[in-house]
């Protein structure tokens, strides 16, 4: 992909992310009815998801294509709002909206009983503020400060009123910031089961014969739970109850490999909507790693927002795209 490898395909990258297209009438139509567009799509997606329990909270779907339907009506919805940005980057009225439709996005994980959309849209735009393209920056800086403000407590209450639990930001922290389960998870293999520290007895291959996944284990085993959606134990705490300290060590060191990457490609192409996307939404992983898990899932996840981005740039070149550049 021209994004990956910076310095090698850089006249590459420009020649792929850098046409100045007339804004042809498909991409006008598509950009005047964004809006409409977003709240019909979000709506169906959250209709559809609660009568098949698609990334439910608490509950395990049936359906036999619940995994790949997740990842669209998450990442794929996620950044098909995001690449409004390519309409909305030099103009406040439209940046507005921009912020409003991820406002929405929030809201429909929140009904969804999920608290992370917000905390994903916060961080997602609290990136895009440190960008270095002025206008950006500058028409960011109250639309940011407005959607912290007013959906924190929104957001809170309808993710708590469906997981049918009481409203609590000590709880909501709690449950978000993963080092808590972390200790849980050393104290069961040292003190408990009193595993090696170094590789933890390689409890990947005994993982395999219990068919279980390091989260299945840890809420259903350690924490003795039988809800689906259980307790975040850190990306540390993942890679811990498969391969030991050893295994942490060179698992974050391959992520801190990727994510110099990412840095060197947003760096260098800081003005390119794509890059911006990408690098937020990356960000927004990498959160989740150090705080929440890392697992397959995670892994997926990134992938998928990599995946749609191509698929809509590539959607958005074919119906014509002015300039993917802010200035």
């Amino acid at each position: 992909m021209p994004f990956s490898l910076p310095r090698i395909t850089m006249l590459g990258f420009n020649r792929v992310f850098g046409y100045d297209y007339r804004l042809k009438w498909p991409l006008r139509l598509l950009f005047k009815s964004y809006m409409p567009l977003i709240i019909v799509l979000l709506f169906f997606a959250w209709n559809f998801r609660v009568r098949n329990i698609i990334g439910i909270p608490g509950f395990e779907s049936s359906h036999p294509d619940a995994g790949v339907l997740y990842y669209i009506f998450t990442a794929g919805y996620f950044v098909f709002i995001s690449l409004y940005l390519l309409y909305a980057k030099n103009s406040s009225k439209r940046l507005l909206i921009f912020v409003i439709l991820l406002i929405f996005y929030g809201l429909y994980q929140a009904a969804l009983g999920w608290r992370q959309g917000l905390f994903d849209v916060i961080l997602f735009l609290a990136v895009l503020y440190q960008n270095k393209s002025r206008n950006l920056t500058k028409l960011l800086k109250t639309s940011l400060v407005a959607f912290v403000s007013s959906s924190i407590a929104i957001t809170l209450v309808l993710a708590s009123s469906f997981r049918e639990r009481s409203f609590s930001f000590v709880g909501t922290w709690e449950r978000f910031f993963g080092i808590k389960f972390l200790n849980t998870v050393v104290d069961w293999f040292v003190k408990i089961k009193h595993n090696d520290i170094f590789f933890n007895d390689f409890f990947i291959f005994e993982l395999a014969r219990l068919n279980m996944s390091t989260s299945k284990y840890h809420n259903h085993i350690i924490m003795g739970q039988t809800f689906v959606n259980g307790e975040a134990r850190t990306g540390f705490g993942s890679i811990y109850m498969l391969l030991g300290s050893v295994g942490v060590f060179f698992a974050f060191l391959l992520i801190g490999l990727f994510y110099k990457v990412i840095w060197q490609v947003y760096r260098d192409f800081y003005n390119n909507v794509y890059c911006m996307i990408l690098y937020a939404l990356s960000i927004i992983i990498l959160q989740r790693i150090v705080l929440e898990q890392l697992d397959i899932g995670v892994l997926i996840h990134l992938l998928s927002y990599v995946f749609f981005i191509v698929v809509f740039h590539i959607s958005f070149k074919i119906i014509g795209i002015q300039s993917a550049r802010i200035n």
